[in-house]
Formats: C-alpha cells, structure tokens, sequence
C-alpha cells in the first residue's frame, strides 16, 4: 500500500457531457539503490484515478523525480482538455488554471461564487 503526501480532487466532465471525479495522488520521493552499472536515482509515485493508475516516476534526485511527476500530471489535464474535457477546482464553477503552478481556480464568469 502507498502512502500519498499530496493529495488533490478535482471534478471533470467529459466532451460527452459525463461528470466524474478525478482523484489526484502523489507519494514522496524516494531514493533508490544502485544496482550494476546504474546510478542512484529517486522516484515518486502518482496516480490519477480515473485517468492512470499508481505509476513510479524517477529523476536523477527525489526533487527532480518530484518535478516530473508534477509535470506528468499536468500534460493529462492538458491532454484532457484538448480532447474537449472540462476540469473544475473541487465541487466549483471555477475552472483549474493548467499553466498555475499549483492548479489554482479561475474566476468562474457568470458565477455568483465569490
């Protein structure tokens, strides 16, 4: 079993009109051992059900493996997105900025959320 140090949920909707959830993990780096004529490196898991599940990610250190996990995530909501998905910021009307660095809401026009 995995143990997640980040965790984020954000609500979908297919170009068809479906609405799901998409359950965002991301587990702490870690360093793993040389093995033969290979080098120490780091790795992280993430998983994004539905979308993919638990995989390893690995960079030559535990903030690079980090920053690739990171980056993995956002190229599935922007690939998502291009094929007509919608990604809101939990249970809003607030679409997810793909360029935040941290996904953050955008201003949902015509909304009366504030």
């Amino acid at each position: 079993m995995q143990d997640f140090m980040a965790s984020e949920i954000f609500r979908c909707i297919r170009r068809t009109g479906e609405t799901f959830d998409v359950f965002i993990n991301i587990g702490p780096p870690s360093k793993v051992p040389a093995e033969g004529e290979l080098s120490e490196y780091a790795q992280c898991a993430i998983s994004m059900e539905p979308f993919l599940p638990l995989r390893m990610f690995g960079g030559e250190n535990e903030f690079q493996a980090l920053c690739m996990a990171l980056d993995y995530i956002r190229f599935i909501l922007k690939s998502f997105f291009a094929d007509g998905g919608r990604i809101y910021w939990r249970d809003t009307d607030s679409p997810v900025n793909l360029n935040s660095s941290w996904f953050a809401p955008m201003y949902a026009i015509g909304s009366t959320e504030s």
